[in-house]
């Protein structure tokens, strides 16, 4: 009987075993790892408000708890929404507002100027949504932030040479009416070049017009110079931090004056006397 099949040599049986083996092992070990579950690290994220003469901004701040202290995490994509967790809609401004790496100090800043100054028109109760999700090394996070809008005013009035600072903070009370916050700390600042100087130790507490009053005492040489008066609300749960800022002219230094004048008065002397000896 003719045998149809030929015969496999037993070193080529072994070869095709091993290799056999070797493409069995190969292949768990390449599903063993695409199934592994890595730990991802867990981070804490912070969202804060700010409205700095009108601009609006939002800081998101993320760090991860390392040998018991935080520590920043950059490099990961932060993503910024208003009210609703999707795509951006021009019409209602709601939705994505934006994205950006977190810097080394893991923060990420969106100023809402340019196109998205209008994102938050003709709304008074923002959402701000943060969130960082499907980053390869950190765990995913989401933060909310709900922020009252407010404005805060300061002027400066001056009677009997005595300067006074006002500061009014004014909220919404419903989506139409406006109206005076009480109750609420502001602190009020001389800002100049030489830095930030504090009016008073304490915040100021508004009254029921929602203002705060504090007199100005300035020395020769600040009232001379350019300074800018500023009053603020930190950090508040409700209004997050809002400033408003003018500029406070120095006065005209009065000696420097009465010598600018002799100096015209002399130039015009000596003008006068040689045009007359050249008659």
């Amino acid at each position: 009987m003719n045998n149809y099949f030929p015969l496999i040599s037993s070193t080529r049986l072994r070869y095709f075993i091993l290799g056999l083996m070797v493409c069995v092992f190969v292949y768990s070990r390449v599903e063993a790892q695409s199934q592994k579950t890595y730990t991802k690290i867990p981070v804490n994220m912070s969202v804060s408000y700010a409205k700095i003469n009108g601009l609006q901004s939002v800081r998101v701040h993320v760090s991860q708890n390392t040998a018991d202290q935080n520590s920043p995490v950059a490099g990961p994509i932060n993503n910024l929404y208003l009210n609703k967790v999707k795509k951006h809609n021009q019409k209602t401004g709601l939705g994505w507002i934006g994205n950006y790496n977190l810097d080394h100090n893991g923060e990420a800043l969106f100023v809402l100027k340019d196109s998205l100054k209008n994102c938050t028109k003709d709304k008074h109760v923002f959402t701000f949504i943060s969130r960082m999700i499907s980053d390869l090394q950190y765990q995913d996070t989401e933060e909310r932030l709900i922020i009252n809008d407010a404005d805060l005013t300061i002027c400066l009035s001056e009677k009997d040479s005595k300067k006074t600072a006002t500061a009014r903070l004014v909220g919404w009370k419903d989506s139409i009416t406006n109206g005076p916050i009480e109750g609420v700390g502001l602190k009020l600042f001389i800002k100049n070049k030489s830095g930030l100087f504090p009016i008073g130790k304490e915040a100021f507490v508004t009254n029921t017009r929602g203002e705060v009053n504090a007199e100005i005492v300035l020395t020769d040489q600040e009232d001379n110079c350019p300074s800018v008066l500023v009053a603020r609300l930190d950090n508040h749960e409700r209004f997050g931090t809002i400033e408003s800022s003018i500029e406070m002219p120095g006065k005209t230094n009065s000696v420097l004056l009465i010598w600018l004048c002799l100096t015209v008065v002399m130039l015009g002397i000596i003008t006068y006397y040689v045009r007359s000896k050249n008659k």
